[in-house]
């Protein structure tokens, strides 16, 4: 009987409690004017969004407290929406429980494109603040201020130059992408003593920037005045490849080499003497096309050096590799490729971590006479020089790609030759460049991964003669 009691009293009290739950729940669902709270006028009626100050703060929005009747934990929403729609599309600015909130002009501007407005154009927008105490209730909503905005364009078009190296052919521009209002980035060839200029489309009769235009800014040595009749720039350096940076709002331009990257593995025998270099087309975008052998591995590198920045398959993660690419494992995580063997188009995008592979064709190369005579220095850099350009050893130049010199070489010390002072990765001379020629007896194959020479003859000094065009290497005593 007792038990009996002991039930009924806590089925009596549960219904109590639910009974009290219920009409706090009414009350704040029926007596909604007493929720409802007052969101405070802007300080302005009219707004200009600007590219440049997307990281700075609008003008903070304010509200008073909702007020339900009863303690509650109240979470507000900020809310935009097209003037005069009464908020059938409302889009979200940000929650908070306080009674105000600051949001970024580029999150508004951001919001507002995606509602419609057009860029550089006056947008009648509406805020209004919902206030929710959770499921179950709906939201009240407070009065609706109204203001115009005008948001700043976040893509720009690109620009195009044109010149001797695009043979002034308009339908083969260099393209130049956007960073920014008047900010500018491409890759592409240079031409020794090449003319050119910047269009804003491709077209002879588009809006150009010549080099009078720039005349107070800063532009690389390398370019001048050419003073012909359109003003044009003239490269003034040897053919080579920049990624060209120009700023028309300050009037700038800079020029640096452009970005490389460089496959080693397997099948190049992981000699950074014979790694395939891709072609860059964009920063951070390369392309390029070779033959990958079913199950080889490989990784990328910024340089053919082995103290370069690496790109194995741990890098890409969370991007888009082609399912023939797996991880070769822990060591060095490498590309091990699935596909059958032939040549494909790789193409690989740095910045957003993705990694495109199609079949293709290798280009069928003419063949032509090596003309290492362009060479006309040469450093021996190795173990007995402690591994520095800073010790390296010079050999003389006699012409048509032959050196001589005499130096003190250590039995079992490794090195190789290079073309350039302080430039570890090209040209360089390594035991397999010479394998199709003759290598004197008193070296070897190091046969390590940068396939250096190894003294296999006595300690001493040696007379050296080097011929690049038959790929010789003799020591005598």
């Amino acid at each position: 009987m007792k038990n009996i009691i002991k039930i009924y009293t806590f089925i009596l009290a549960s219904l109590v409690l639910i009974s009290c739950e219920e009409e706090l729940v009414e009350k704040a669902v029926l007596d909604s004017e007493s929720a409802v709270n007052e969101l405070s006028e802007l300080p302005s009626s009219s707004y200009t969004l600007l590219y440049d100050e997307g990281a700075e703060a609008f003008d903070e929005f304010e509200w008073t407290e909702a007020d339900y009747g009863f303690s509650a934990s109240v979470t507000y929403t900020l809310q935009v929406a097209a003037a005069g729609t009464e908020f059938a599309e409302a889009k979200g600015l940000g929650t908070t429980q306080a009674d105000s909130l600051v949001i970024a002009n580029a999150s508004l501007n951001t919001t507002i494109l995606g509602m419609g407005a057009t860029a550089e154009q006056a947008y009648a927008v509406d805020f209004r603040v919902a206030s929710s105490i959770g499921e179950g209730v709906a939201p009240v909503y407070s009065n609706v201020i109204s203001a115009t905005v005008t948001p700043y364009a976040t893509t720009f078009p690109p620009i195009y130059l044109i010149g001797d190296a695009q043979n002034w052919d308009l339908g083969a521009p260099m393209v130049l992408e956007s960073t920014g209002p008047g900010e500018y980035v491409g890759i592409g060839p240079f031409v020794a003593d090449g003319f050119f200029r910047f269009f804003e489309t491709p077209a002879w009769d588009a809006t150009q920037w010549n080099a009078d235009y720039f005349e107070g800014g800063t532009i690389p040595d390398v370019l001048i005045n050419s003073g012909d009749g359109d003003a044009n720039f003239q490269y003034t350096s040897t053919d080579q490849d920049y990624q060209i940076t120009v700023n028309l709002n300050t009037k700038t331009i800079t020029m640096e080499d452009a970005p490389t990257l460089y496959i080693i593995g397997d099948d190049q025998g992981w000699d950074t003497n014979t790694a395939f270099q891709l072609g860059a087309i964009a920063p951070g975008v390369f392309e390029g096309t070779t033959t990958f052998t079913q199950g080889s591995i490989w990784r990328f590198f910024e340089h053919a050096d082995w103290a370069a920045t690496q790109y194995n398959y741990t890098y890409f993660e969370g991007g888009t590799i082609p399912a023939d690419l797996t991880d070769g494992g822990p060591a060095d995580n490498n590309f091990t490729n699935g596909a059958a063997t032939g040549a494909y188009t790789i193409t690989v995008n740095l910045n957003e971590k993705t990694i495109e592979m199609v079949a293709g064709e290798l280009e069928e190369e003419e063949e032509e006479e090596e003309t290492p005579t362009e060479v006309t220095t040469l450093f021996l850099v190795g173990d007995d020089q402690g591994w520095s350009f800073g010790t390296a050893y010079e050999l003389t130049y006699l012409g048509d790609g032959k050196f001589e010199g005499t130096t003190d070489f250590t039995n079992g010390s490794s090195f190789r030759f290079f073309g350039e002072m302080d430039n570890w990765s090209d040209p360089v001379f390594g035991y397999s460049y010479f394998a199709e020629g003759s290598v004197t007896e008193v070296l070897g194959d190091n046969e390590d991964a940068d396939s250096n020479f190894v003294v296999v003859g006595e300690t001493g000094s040696y007379a050296i003669a080097i011929d690049l065009t038959a790929k010789t290497v003799e020591l005598t005593q």
